[in-house]
């Protein structure tokens, strides 16, 4: 997101750590963009709420989908926190992903160690020093993984410490099939 960002490395750290609540009650995707051509992006936009059900100011969580292009190929996704304007961590999945970390001989950062390249899917964290993400690998791939989009969304919610109330449905599900045309 925003290069020029002002979010220290408290608020980051705080922003993960801390139990933090997504309210899915009656959501549903929508196109990025109504003129997209199909398979769109789609998405849902989120505010974040405290373990007391306030609002945390200027954070956000955005979830996006895109179907695969051909069969075979897997969809791509990405859950994303977004503080002031920052995205401050994420998850992405999708066919030829690559993130390459340039400060990673940095012992500081943490969580350590962390890999010159990363490929396939990944988290990311946004470190002050440097005003910019680096990238993870996802190391816990279960076997035998039916729905992906599930295993994604929740790598994103247990990994960054969020509870969500109600449910987000998968993008193709029926609810939200008239946002989508």
């Amino acid at each position: 997101m925003s290069e020029t960002s002002n979010v220290s490395q408290y608020d980051i750290d705080r922003l993960i750590d801390a139990p933090k609540i997504l309210l899915a009650n009656n959501v549903s995707w929508r196109k990025k963009s109504p003129l997209a051509k199909d398979p769109a992006w789609l998405y849902i936009y989120f505010p974040v709420y405290d373990k007391d059900s306030l609002a945390i100011s200027h954070f956000n969580a955005e979830m996006r989908y895109r179907p695969a292009l051909e069969q075979g190929i897997p969809a791509k996704m990405s859950f994303v926190g977004i503080y002031k304007n920052t995205r401050i961590f994420g998850v992405d999945a999708g066919t030829g992903l690559a993130h390459n970390n340039n400060y990673w001989q940095d012992t500081s950062l943490q969580p350590q160690p962390i890999p010159p390249t990363v490929t396939g899917a990944h988290y990311h964290i946004h470190h002050e020093k440097y005003k910019m993400e680096t990238g993870y690998p996802i190391e816990k791939w279960p076997d035998n993984v039916q729905n992906e989009f599930t295993f994604y969304l929740n790598e994103f919610l247990t990994r960054f410490n969020f509870q969500i109330t109600g449910e987000i449905p998968h993008p193709y599900q029926r609810p939200n099939e008239d946002n989508l045309l």
